[in-house]
């Protein structure tokens, strides 16, 4: 973890004299006294602690993490995506008939990765057995568990290109795709409404092994963490359509499962009250979004200001990291 440096540099004006960087106007001096004073310092002490927040919202992110990372900084981490689909379907022409062809998964890298990007990954798919529910809060967490059949159904694997939106589509099982279809033309009930269609499929969880060494994220759109359903009318014409069942962001979020054990941050506790100081840390203090580590910067000196003079006016400040 690289040191944060911290400059602040606060420019303001008050009506007595300040030792440090000062200048003094004559405008107006013989009609009344004046010691007004421009002051400019860039000396400000900082203090960094780190905070760690042991439950984030994820639900409905627009960028989903999936992908295993592990090392002596951060511990052992684990990033899994899992959704809700939202139903899909068409109404069969009686006066033809209809073939199943394939189903695929797509899904659009953001262009964000941690880990290494030289080792090809891979991802495996499981069905949810449940359907995702939201707590009071109306919301769901990193941390949230939802009951996720034990063995995958699918898998597949792609090699990160760090900066690249490069699609990755890969194949599903054919039998899980057809028997989807099959429902349609057999105009199941469950696909009348979003609620039924949840209770018979609840949704997808993409899950990585330990095996890999890199967290991928993956956009979460129209077009991608969308599975899709190839299909063609029979005929004399080959005319193939399309299902997309995208991802219902409602039901949808990430869940982050970390190990901390016999890391520097093993022992730092959840809330804002149990900030460690950097003194505390070897001089360093430690900040990742996905794992809920952030900083709490402190200006111990910030409010000296005010007794610089009578009148005591900040007209700019900055800070620099």
């Amino acid at each position: 973890m690289k040191h944060f440096l911290f400059t602040l540099a606060f420019i303001f004006s008050f009506a007595e004299a300040f030792t440090s960087c000062q200048s003094g106007y004559d405008l107006g001096e013989d009609w009344v006294s004046s010691s007004f004073k421009n002051v400019y310092t860039d000396t400000c002490a900082v203090n960094i602690s780190t905070v760690f927040a042991d439950s984030l919202e994820t639900l409905g992110d627009s960028c989903c993490q999936i992908g295993y990372h592990a090392d002596a900084t951060w511990g052992k981490i684990r990033s899994s995506y899992i959704a809700e689909f939202s139903k899909s379907t068409f109404s069969p022409d009686d006066n033809y008939s209809y073939e199943f062809d394939s189903v695929t998964i797509r899904m659009t890298p953001s262009g964000e990765y941690w880990g290494d990007t030289l080792a090809t990954q891979k991802i495996d798919v499981y069905r949810l057995t449940e359907p995702i529910t939201i707590d009071e809060n109306k919301s769901l967490y990193n941390h949230t568990q939802v009951a996720v059949s034990p063995t995958s159904f699918a898998s597949f694997s792609f090699l990160p290109r760090p900066g690249r939106k490069e699609v990755v589509e890969a194949r599903l099982p054919d039998s899980f795709g057809k028997q989807i279809f099959q429902d349609i033309l057999d105009e199941k009930d469950y696909f009348n409404d979003q609620s039924y269609f949840r209770e018979y499929f609840p949704g997808l969880a993409f899950k990585s092994s330990s095996m890999n060494s890199c967290i991928s994220g993956f956009e979460v759109s129209d077009s991608s963490m969308v599975f899709s359903i190839y299909y063609h009318k029979v005929g004399n014409d080959y005319d193939q359509q399309t299902l997309v069942y995208k991802v219902n962001q409602d039901y949808a979020f990430t869940q982050v499962m970390h190990d901390r054990t016999s890391t520097p941050i093993a022992d730092i506790k959840g809330d804002l009250i149990n900030a460690v100081p950097s003194s505390k840390l070897n001089n360093r203090s430690y900040m990742q979004g996905l794992t809920g580590f952030y900083n709490l910067v402190d200006f111990p000196y910030l409010n000296d200001m005010l007794y610089l003079g009578d009148y005591v006016t900040v007209e700019s400040a900055e800070l620099i990291l």
